[in-house]
């Protein structure tokens, strides 16, 4: 059996990482459906990439680690609010994302003030 080829090492490798919570918790705040995720994981069969990207968002891990194993670096998961409203932003219509883009892209984002660098 070849891990890379059939999806064994991607869930391998979840295994591992997925720490005190269960796989349903992960399908939740993935926004993925439990059901296609456990049926995944038991066929051994490799999520797509949206699929792959929200697990290892959820798990802190990054997508590259989840399919190689490599760079364990951990990343930080979005905050459990932020899933909530890209959960709902999928389910908008079109036109409904197309009222609210221009206010949402209008929002100021914070930035860190700028330290003086030494001997400038």
């Amino acid at each position: 059996m070849r891990y890379k080829e059939d999806g064994c090492y991607f869930w391998k490798i979840a295994d591992k990482t997925i720490g005190n919570i269960s796989w349903m918790e992960v399908a939740e705040k993935a926004a993925l459906n439990y059901r296609t995720l456990v049926n995944q994981r038991s066929g051994a069969r490799l999520p797509d990439a949206t699929s792959i990207l929200s697990i290892s968002r959820v798990l802190g891990v990054s997508m590259e680690y989840l399919l190689t194993g490599k760079e364990q670096a951990k990343t930080q998961p979005f905050p459990s609010r932020v899933m909530k409203l890209a959960e709902h932003l999928s389910s908008l219509s079109e036109q409904q994302l197309d009222m609210i883009e221009p206010m949402v892209m209008s929002v100021q984002v914070e930035q860190p003030p700028k330290t003086k660098r030494q001997g400038a």
